[in-house]
């Protein structure tokens, strides 16, 4: 069973893993190259941003015919789609994969479907549609080993921090004995504002995140939420051990700092770590960089799951029966290609999201210069072991975090709001989407 495309077939595929990074859209052009001449199957693609996924532009094309018959994508922007019916069910199209595929992805199956349980709510069947072939633990720490060392600190136990107070302390002595003004740096971008928030919201018990479990209701005013606020926000304002720019830096601001050593420490996402290795070749390799995982707290791991995956879509209305079957098939078989244990060991290297294919783990170590060194992919394996949670599909999702949060977090950072208010405005105005959503659906 398995291995769809071997046909001569053209189809529409849609890519949002090349915005990652200069490595990553390598990854993908190459893999489309290689498809056709191994299949005979061309991938006609269009190299989207994430201006395109989560804006009107994807949405308003499908809505129109005019989809793709695969694209790939952060499954966190992929629920309307889904709703809308747009896209074929996974248990539909698994089929095709190839039967090693299905037996190194069981791990993640049923989990997965949690972060789906949304659908249950409105008569849908709670199934993924955006099947996770990459993913990422949000998030691990990155540190400069030589500005430890210089601050009189001992990177092996002094890093990475046991948890807020032990981080505090140990940003507190970079930046007052090291040779950098920042010693930890927090982000304030629209894109990245939650990198230490909520993994502190979920070491802390707080779980679902930006949901209550059954999604009629915002936690964002709750104490573990409250706390977590006011313990991030107090880095920069009260302790101000994160620099100047914060109210709006991005982590690849950040990386660039790091590498440059005007910053200390961070806390950066996994996708960054291709960069990393890039701007900072030398001290990637040497350890001068390294990366540590999140603390445990009462609620256990500080992380939750981003899963980068791929949605297959239905036949649109009037498409050809026959010639929809073959196209669909062949692109199928990129997806299977891209789920390879070929394809799978490359990912980290190139993306920094680490592979789904559990039995391609243990090499992913020996494709990272300095690995036992860094800790890049030991810190990442080991957050995904010990992660429960996947970020949920939900619809509102991406307002919640873009418009609902994030604006008023940059607030609270440049003392506009207090971290107690901005939490109770978020609470107020994610309950009032939440309430006109199902409302609209009833």
């Amino acid at each position: 069973m398995g291995g769809g495309g071997s046909s001569s077939s053209s189809f529409q595929f849609w890519d949002v893993l090349n915005a990652q990074s200069r490595a990553a859209k390598e990854i993908v052009e190459t893999s489309v190259t290689e498809y056709k001449d191994a299949s005979g199957a061309t991938a006609s693609v269009n190299y989207s941003g994430y201006q395109q996924l989560t804006g009107s532009n994807w949405y308003s094309n499908f809505e129109r015919g005019n989809g793709p018959h695969l694209f790939s994508a952060d499954t966190i922007f992929t629920g309307r789609f889904a709703e809308e019916g747009w896209l074929m069910p996974f248990e539909e199209w698994k089929g095709l994969l190839d039967d090693d595929v299905i037996e190194n992805i069981q791990w993640l199956i049923e989990p997965f479907k949690q972060s789906n349980s949304w659908k249950g709510k409105l008569g849908m069947e709670q199934v993924i549609h955006t099947l996770p072939i990459m993913v990422a633990p949000q998030e691990p720490f990155q540190v400069r080993t030589d500005h430890l060392e210089k601050a009189g600190l001992n990177p092996k136990k002094d890093f990475p921090p046991k948890n807020f107070d032990d981080l505090l302390r140990v940003a507190t002595a970079l930046k007052e004995n090291g040779p950098s003004d920042i010693g930890f740096q927090l982000h304030g971008d629209l894109f990245d504002w939650y990198t230490l928030l909520t993994p502190m919201v979920f070491a802390n018990g707080g779980e679902g995140g930006y949901f209550a479990d059954d999604f009629t209701r915002c936690p964002l005013d709750s104490d573990v939420w409250i706390d977590a606020m006011e313990k991030t926000v107090s880095l920069y304002r009260e302790h101000k051990v994160s620099g100047p720019q914060t109210p709006n830096i991005s982590t690849e601001q950040t990386l660039a700092l790091m590498t440059s050593g005007q910053a200390s420490m961070s806390i950066c996402e996994p996708m960054d770590m291709p960069q990393f290795a890039e701007k900072g070749p030398e001290k990637f390799t040497n350890g001068d960089l390294r990366w540590g995982s999140f603390w445990e707290g009462s609620g256990g791991l500080g992380s939750t799951l981003l899963p980068f995956g791929m949605g297959v879509t239905k036949k649109p209305d009037g498409a050809d029966e026959a010639k929809w079957k073959k196209q669909h098939e062949a692109a199928i078989g990129l997806l299977n290609r891209w789920l390879s244990k070929e394809f799978q060991k490359k990912v980290f290297k190139n993306t920094g999201f680490y592979p789904v294919r559990e039995d391609v783990w243990d090499e992913v170590a020996d494709t990272i210069d300095g690995a036992e060194k860094n800790q890049a992919p030991q810190t990442i394996r080991s957050m995904i072991e010990r992660t429960e949670h996947f970020n949920t599909t939900h619809p509102l999702y991406n307002s919640f975090s873009g418009s609902t949060i994030g604006p008023k977090f940059q607030s609270a950072l440049k003392g506009e709001m207090s971290p107690t208010e901005v939490c109770k405005k978020a609470a107020v105005e994610g309950n009032k989407q939440l309430d006109e959503y199902w409302s609209s659906r009833q």
